[in-house]
C-alpha cells in the first residue's frame, strides 16, 4: 500500500467512526422515551387489537407480538384470559410483570399457597417432599376467577389428595384494595372477584390455616366454596368482609362435620337479597344448548364466560343456580349450638345470621371418633384394619355396617344411614355412612369384590386377552388407547365356557392369558377354544392354574388356523379325560408335550383325529402314556431323539422323553454310501444301490426313498438321485464314476460340462487305450441361458484322455438359444453341412490353425460371420478365407482375422 491509499484508508475510518457516534446521540433520546413510557403508555397500546397496553408486547388476534419483532414470531399467546407459551402450550403460564402466586402439594397431603417462588423456605417446605407444584396466574381483565382446587395438577393428582390447605403470610394484602377503594392495580395486582367452588370435593380436607391472608373484600360470589368438604370441623371466616357478596348458595353444603363455624363483623348476606336473574354479575345469559364443561370460569367486563382447563363436569351451572331456592349461606347439618353464650338450634337449611358470631356445636359426637366393621353375607366381618372381601354376584352387594362408641351401639336409621358405591362390580367397593340425630359427619370403608371366574377382551386385531376379571388390562400389557370390542365373562367358578362369547371370539388370532389367572384354578377345560377358526397362537399357557383339571375334552377341537401348540406349562397329572383335544387341528404341524403327565388319563378317543398335518410330536421325561388308554400312532412314525427308531402305524407312543416325526423328516439328516466309488461301463445302465442310514437306523427304499439314475451308461459321472417318500423328504444326488475299460475304435462316449453334452466316436487309440482322438457327433445344450458354446478341444472320460480332432456332417444336438459356435484348437475336419442343425447360430469363431477339410461346413446354416482368431501365414490365410465364402452358397459372409 503506497502513501496515498494509506490516507485515504485512514480518513474513511475516521468518517465511518463520527457517523457511528452522530448515531448513537441521535438514537439515545428515543431508546430513553421508549423506555420511560408510561404504565398505561401508547406503543403496545396503539398497536393492540383490544386497545390494552400490554408493556413491551402488544396483542394481535389470540397472540402475544414483540413491539421491535416480526408479526410471525408470536411471543405468547393468549386464551381465557391467561397467556401461555406458543411452544408447549402447557399448563404453565406466564403472566404479565410477572405477578404470581405458587400453589405446593406436600406428600403429607398438605396444599400450600405463597408468592416467593422457591421452594427451599423452611416455612413452607418443613422438609417435606413436594409431590405437585405450579404457578397460578392473573387474569389479564378486571375480573379474576382463583384456580379451583378440584383442578389440581391438571390429572395428575386431585382434590381428594387434600388434607390441610395454608395460605403463606406473603400473600397478606396481595388481593386487598387501595386506601381509596380502588384495586391495588399499580402494583401489579388484582383483586379477588370469584371464590365459587375453591375447596369443593376436598372430601379429605381437615384443616385451612391463614385464610385471613386472603382478602375477600369486593367478591361477589361464594357459591359451593367449601361444598362437600365432608372432614372439615372447624372454619374461622372472621377476616372476611362478604359486602359485596351477592351469591353465597351452597356455601358450605356437604360439610357435615362442621362443629365450629366462626365469622367476623364484616360478615353480612345483605348483598344476597339481589334478586337479580343471573348468577354471575355482568354475564348474559347462556343458549339454551350452551353447556359449561369446566369448573374454572374467568368473567369479563363484556359479558363474556371463558372456560379454563382443569375439571370436566357436563351440568348447566347457569341452570343450577336459577333454580336454587336460595342465594344465602345456610346451615348444612342440624345445629344444637352455642352463640355468644346461648344455647340456640338451628336447623339444616336455616339462613345464618349476619354479624360476627361463633357457632359450636355440643351435645353431638363426630362419627370418625366410633369403631365401625363391615359385615360381609357370609357372616364374615372385618374391622378399619382388615378388608372385607366379597365374592363376585352380579348383584348389589351390601355388607352390614356395625357402628360403636364405648359400650354405645348406634343403630342405622336412627343414628347413621348407609348408602353403598360400585358394590356390583370386582374390584373395591366403598360404604359411606353418614352421620344424623346424634352422629355427625362422614365415614368411609371399602370392601373387595372378588370375581373367582375369568373374562375376556376381544380387540379389533383379533388379540384376545384372558385374565381374572374383566377390567381392562394394564397399559404395560396392551396400549392405552385401544378399546376392546368384547368384554364379557369367559369362563364361570367351574372353568365352564360362557355361551356369549363363543360366537365373538370366534375371530380371535390370538389368545394372552394374564398372570392373574393364576389364582383360578377351574376344574375342567371342556370345549375352552373349541371353534376359534382364526386361532394362531396361545402365549402364557405358565400363567393357568390346571392343577385341578380333570377333562380336557375338545380343549382346542376345530382351531384350523393353529400350525404350532406347546402344552409345557400346563399340569396334566389329575386329568382323565383328553378325548378330542386337538380334533381337526388341520394345520396344525407341531405337538409339544414335553412336562405332560397322563398317568391318570382314562379316555383320549380322538386326541388327534383330523390332524392330516401333524409332522412333530415331542415329549420328556414327565410323559407317562396310560396304560388304561394309551395314546398310539395314526401314521407310520420315527422316533429322531434320542435315538432313531422306527415306530409303526398303531403302535404306542412310548413313555419317557422322545420326538417323533410322523412326515417331513429331512432326508438330509441321513448319511448316504455307494458301495463303490467307481465302475467300468459296460454299456448298458449301472445301478449300484445305496446306503442310507439315520443314526444307526438303516432306511428302507420303497418305504423311505426311491432312486433315479442319470448318466449311468457310459464313461463319466454318474448321479444316484434319493428322494424321500413316506415319512422323509427332500432329496440327496450322490455322484459316481464310469470308466472305459480298453477303449476301441468305434466307442460312442459322452461328456458334460457346463449345461452341454457332447457326445463323440472314437477314431484313433494310443497307449494301451487310454489315450485317443474322437469326433464330435452330437452336442445337446440343458440350459436355454447358454447362447455361446465352445467344442471341447479335449477332455478325459474316466481314465480316457480325449482329444477332439474333427466336428462330424450334420452335427446333431439341441442347440436351443446358441448364436455363436467356436471351433477347438486342435479340430483338423469339419464335416459337410456341420452346423445345419443348429438354425441359430450366426457367427463362427475358428482357434484353429490346423483345418485341413472344411468342405460345405456352411451348407444348410445360418451363419453369415466368421472369425479367425489365431496367427496365419499369408497361404493359409487366402485359403482358410476361400473356404468358408465358397461353402457359403449365394450367401454374403464376413470373415474377419485376428
Amino acid at each position: 500500500m503506497n502513501k496515498g491509499s494509506a490516507r485515504w484508508y485512514v480518513r474513511m475510518l475516521v468518517c465511518a467512526f463520527v457517523v457511528a457516534v452522530i448515531t448513537v446521540m441521535l438514537a439515545g433520546p428515543a431508546h430513553a422515551e421508549e423506555g420511560s413510557a408510561p404504565a398505561d403508555g401508547s406503543a403496545s397500546s396503539e398497536r393492540s387489537d383490544d386497545g390494552e397496553d400490554y408493556g413491551w408486547l402488544y396483542r394481535k388476534g389470540g397472540y402475544l407480538y414483540a413491539l421491535d419483532g416480526e408479526d410471525s414470531e408470536p411471543q405468547f399467546g393468549i386464551a381465557h384470559g391467561r397467556i401461555y407459551d406458543v411452544d408447549t402450550y402447557q399448563a404453565q403460564l406466564y403472566l404479565h410483570e410477572n405477578q404470581s402466586v405458587s400453589e405446593h402439594l406436600f406428600s403429607d397431603g398438605s396444599l400450600t399457597y405463597n408468592r416467593d417462588l422457591s421452594l427451599d423456605r423452611t416455612a413452607i417446605t418443613s422438609g417435606k417432599d413436594i409431590t405437585w407444584s405450579h404457578t397460578i396466574p392473573l387474569a389479564l381483565s378486571r375480573y379474576i376467577a382463583f384456580p379451583k382446587i378440584r383442578a389440581l395438577g391438571y390429572g395428575s393428582h386431585n382434590a381428594t389428595e387434600v388434607t390441610r390447605v395454608v395460605f403463606d403470610d406473603t400473600l397478606a394484602g396481595y388481593w386487598s384494595v387501595g386506601p381509596d377503594g380502588a384495586a391495588a392495580m399499580a402494583q401489579g395486582n388484582d383483586r379477588l372477584v370469584y371464590l365459587d367452588r375453591w375447596f369443593e370435593g376436598c372430601v379429605n380436607l381437615r384443616q385451612i390455616e391463614g385464610l385471613s391472608n386472603v382478602s375477600a373484600t369486593g367478591v361477589q360470589s361464594m357459591a359451593r366454596m367449601f361444598a362437600d368438604c365432608e372432614q372439615l370441623e372447624e372454619l374461622d371466616l372472621s377476616s372476611f368482609d362478604t359486602s359485596s357478596c351477592v351469591n353465597f348458595g351452597g356455601m358450605f353444603d356437604g360439610c357435615d362435620s362442621l362443629v365450629s363455624l366462626t365469622f367476623g363483623a364484616g360478615w353480612t348476606q345483605a348483598g344476597a337479597e339481589d334478586t337479580e336473574e343471573h348468577p354471575w354479575p355482568g354475564i348474559e345469559r347462556e343458549t339454551a344448548d350452551q353447556t359449561i364443561h369446566d369448573d374454572e370460569r374467568y368473567c369479563y367486563d363484556d359479558g363474556t364466560l371463558c372456560i379454563g382447563v382443569g375439571y370436566r363436569d357436563d351440568r348447566d351451572y347457569g341452570k343450577a343456580y336459577e333454580d336454587e331456592a336460595s342465594r344465602k349461606a345456610t346451615f348444612p347439618v342440624d345445629m344444637c349450638c352455642v352463640r355468644d353464650g346461648q344455647t340456640v338450634t338451628y336447623h339444616a337449611g336455616d339462613v345464618i345470621p349476619d354479624g360476627a358470631a361463633t357457632y359450636t356445636v355440643v351435645g353431638r359426637t363426630n362419627i370418625n371418633r366410633c369403631t365401625m366393621r363391615l359385615v360381609g353375607p357370609d357372616g364374615a366381618a372385618a374391622g378399619e384394619s382388615d378388608e372385607l372381601v366379597c365374592s363376585y354376584t352380579g348383584e348389589p352387594l351390601e355388607p352390614g355396617v356395625e357402628l360403636s362408641l364405648g359400650d354405645t351401639t348406634f343403630v342405622e336409621g336412627q343414628d347413621y344411614t348407609v348408602s353403598y358405591v360400585n358394590n356390583v362390580e370386582d374390584g373395591t367397593a366403598e360404604v359411606r355412612v353418614l352421620g344424623q340425630g346424634s352422629l355427625f359427619g362422614v365415614r368411609r370403608m371399602t370392601f373387595a369384590i372378588e370375581d373367582h371366574a375369568a373374562w375376556g377382551l376381544l380387540y379389533e386385531d383379533g388379540m384376545l386377552y384372558l385374565k381374572a376379571n374383566h377390567h381392562k388390562p394394564d397399559a404395560a400389557v396392551l396400549s392405552a388407547d385401544r378399546d376392546p370390542v368384547a368384554a364379557v365373562r369367559w369362563l364361570d367358578a367351574e372353568g365352564v365356557v360362557a355361551t356369549p362369547l363363543r360366537e365373538q371370539a370366534a375371530a380371535a388370532k390370538r389368545v394372552v392369558i394374564d398372570p392373574s389367572l393364576a389364582s383360578f384354578v377351574p376344574t375342567s377345560a371342556d370345549e375352552w377354544f373349541a371353534g376359534l377358526t382364526a386361532l394362531e397362537k396361545v402365549e402364557g399357557w405358565e400363567n393357568l392354574n390346571t392343577s385341578a383339571l380333570t377333562s380336557m375334552r375338545n380343549f382346542l377341537k376345530g382351531c384350523t388356523a393353529l400350525r404350532q401348540l406347546d402344552l409345557t406349562g400346563l399340569c396334566t397329572s389329575n386329568v382323565r379325560d383328553i378325548s378330542g383335544l386337538l380334533a381337526d387341528c388341520s394345520m396344525l404341524e407341531e405337538l409339544n408335550l414335553s412336562n405332560a403327565d397322563f398317568r391318570a388319563l382314562t379316555a383320549h378317543e380322538g386326541m388327534l383325529e383330523g390332524c392330516p398335518n401333524l409332522k412333530t410330536i415331542t415329549c420328556a421325561e414327565g410323559w407317562l402314556n396310560s396304560a388304561a388308554a394309551p395314546l398310539t400312532f395314526d401314521r407310520p412314525a420315527m422316533r429322531v431323539k434320542p435315538t432313531y427308531e422306527r415306530m409303526a402305524q398303531g403302535a404306542v407312543l412310548p413313555a419317557g422323553s422322545g420326538t417323533y416325526r410322523v412326515s417331513d423328516l429331512a432326508l438330509q439328516l441321513a448319511r448316504v454310501e455307494i458301495p463303490a466309488p467307481t465302475y467300468t461301463c459296460t454299456g448298458k445302465p449301472l445301478m449300484p444301490k445305496p446306503i442310507v442310514r439315520l443314526g444307526e437306523l438303516e432306511l428302507v427304499e420303497g418305504v423311505d426313498y426311491q432312486v433315479a439314475y442319470t448318466n449311468n451308461v457310459l464313461p463319466g459321472t454318474a448321479k444316484a438321485t434319493i428322494t424321500g417318500i413316506g415319512i422323509m423328504s427332500g432329496g440327496l444326488e450322490v455322484p459316481f464314476t464310469i470308466v472305459a475299460a480298453v477303449t476301441h475304435v468305434g466307442d460312442r462316449l459322452s461328456y458334460t460340462e457346463g449345461g452341454v453334452t457332447y457326445t463323440m466316436v472314437i477314431t484313433s487309440v494310443t497307449g494301451e487305450g487310454q489315450v485317443a482322438r474322437a469326433m464330435l457327433t452330437q452336442v445337446t445344450v440343458n440350459r436355454d441361458s447358454i447362447t455361446a458354446l465352445a467344442l471341447p478341444s479335449s477332455c478325459t472320460i474316466g481314465n480316457l484322455k480325449v482329444t477332439v480332432t474333427a466336428v462330424s456332417s450334420k452335427l446333431r444336438g439341441n442347440f436351443r438359444n446358441v448364436s455363436t459356435v467356436t471351433i477347438g484348437a486342435k479340430v483338423t475336419t469339419i464335416g459337410a453341412r456341420a452346423f445345419s442343425r443348429a438354425p441359430k447360430v450366426k457367427k463362427l469363431i475358428i482357434k484353429s490353425s490346423r483345418l485341413r477339410s472344411v468342405k460345405n461346413c456352411l451348407a444348410g446354416s445360418r451363419v453369415t460371420r466368421v472369425q479367425v482368431k489365431v496367427r496365419l501365414t499369408k497361404s493359409l490365410k487366402n485359403k482358410y478365407k476361400t473356404w468358408f465364402t465358397k461353402n457359403a452358397g449365394k450367401r454374403s459372409i464376413r470373415y474377419t482375422y485376428g
